[in-house]
């Protein structure tokens, strides 16, 4: 005897406006991949971002566990989320602008495959489709904010590095120099340059955090001012954790020799995890619902 709950999947993705959506989606992703600018698609920040943000959404799933919904269920509401898609991808087609013509690429992406969870899943899936919803539209948001945000992070990081160092007495220099003709931001303590390149700017750790937290407030319906406590923890953590790393990276410098570059990647390997480790457990607390006690006397 065949599984009903197969048998309920296999009438969903059988029917015609799923089918749609997910061509619709997988079409305008490619789209959006081929006008994707070379800088951003090899980007260490954005692929950790967007590996971390799959699994979210494998956790997220397992968490809430959603029903596929019966064959005969209405599809209420995704024929919305499709025409938002459909507007986004034609205003993205005539847009001259690069980034905002990715970003509304992308976000047509969000509202294709929204609606075809939505055709999907049962409607009580509603909140963990909306939370994914938001999560991806923010990484596709600050996916074409990076360009924009990336030197004056590094300028920032590079001022409180500096003044850090200043506080411990180290002699400390922070300019630009010119190298064939691209400007380059050099941190100098104690007479050892570093360059405080795109990997130093935070915005890995910064968008990551963003991210998960945005999708358990969503997820979690955690209240306004908790709602805000959290995305200013998730700033915090993540301002923290670079500044870190990188003081780690400066002392450790003149200790390692030629395995520099080798603990860079090490110490940037451990901390990005260990401070987003800290805000994963500052959110996935709240809003959660405690498990009931069994009332069961032991035998």
């Amino acid at each position: 005897m065949s599984d009903p709950n197969r048998q309920a999947v296999a009438a969903r993705m059988r029917r015609p406006e799923f089918i749609l959506f997910a061509i619709l989606a997988f079409g305008l992703l490619g789209w959006f991949y081929a006008n994707l600018p070379d800088a951003l698609r090899h980007a260490d920040q954005i692929i950790n971002t967007a590996i971390l943000l799959g699994l979210l959404c494998i956790y997220l799933i397992f968490d809430f566990r959603p029903l596929f919904a019966p064959p005969d269920q209405k599809s209420t509401g995704t024929y919305a989320w499709a025409a938002v898609g459909l507007v986004c991808a034609i205003s993205g087609t005539f847009l001259p602008q690069p980034i905002a013509k990715v970003f509304l690429l992308f976000l047509s992406v969000c509202c294709f495959t929204r609606a075809a969870g939505g055709v999907l899943l049962e409607a009580s899936s509603r909140r963990l489709l909306n939370s994914l919803f938001i999560a991806f539209t923010l990484f596709g948001a600050l996916l074409v904010s990076l360009p924009l945000l990336d030197m004056p992070l590094r300028i920032i990081t590079g001022r409180w590095s500096a003044q850090i160092f200043t506080w411990l007495q180290h002699d400390t220099e922070l300019g630009f120099i010119t190298k064939e003709g691209v400007p380059m931001l050099l941190l100098v303590v104690n007479g050892r340059p570093f360059h405080v390149a795109a990997e130093c700017n935070g915005f890995g750790l910064l968008g990551t955090c963003l991210v998960f937290t945005c999708a358990f407030i969503f997820y979690r319906k955690v209240p306004f001012l908790d709602s805000f406590l959290l995305l200013i923890a998730a700033v915090f953590v993540a301002v923290v954790g670079n500044l870190v790393r990188i003081f780690i990276i400066v002392s450790l410098a003149p200790k390692v020799g030629d395995h520099y570059l080798l603990m860079h990647e090490i110490v940037g390997t451990i901390t990005f995890y260990a401070f987003l480790g800290l805000q994963w457990w500052l959110v996935s607390g709240f809003g959660r619902t405690p498990r009931p006690k069994s009332t069961e006397e032991p035998a």
